[in-house]
């Protein structure tokens, strides 16, 4: 039985936000109870310097069954454009979006 692919996306963030990467603990956990349950998981952390184009690219490549996005609530607009980005690449890949903004404002 082929295991599923999982892809864990920590998106772009502008240095001004952060002025260091900053790794969000729930994408650890996350993957973590993922892998423990059988699912091949990989993360891209854009905090190391990815483009939106490279985020795409990368996931493509990968070609995973779920790709799931942690969002905070500093950048909507480019996080709508890295979703529409990956659906175009990825049409029939479920997408997931969790992290705070998510939580707490689920409307948008």
């Amino acid at each position: 039985m082929t295991k599923k692919s999982v892809v864990l996306i920590n998106p772009p963030y502008s240095w001004m936000v952060f002025p260091i990467p900053v790794i969000l603990p729930g994408l650890g956990y996350l993957a973590e109870t993922l892998r423990t349950n059988g699912f091949n998981v990989t993360i891209i952390d854009a905090q190391l310097g990815y483009t939106l184009e490279d985020i795409v690219e990368q996931v493509k490549k990968i070609n995973p069954d779920v790709v799931a996005f942690s969002f905070i609530s500093f950048k909507p607009i480019s996080h709508k454009k890295l979703v529409a980005g990956i659906r175009e690449v990825m049409p029939k890949a479920l997408l997931v979006a969790g992290g705070p903004h998510v939580s707490s404002l689920r409307e948008d």
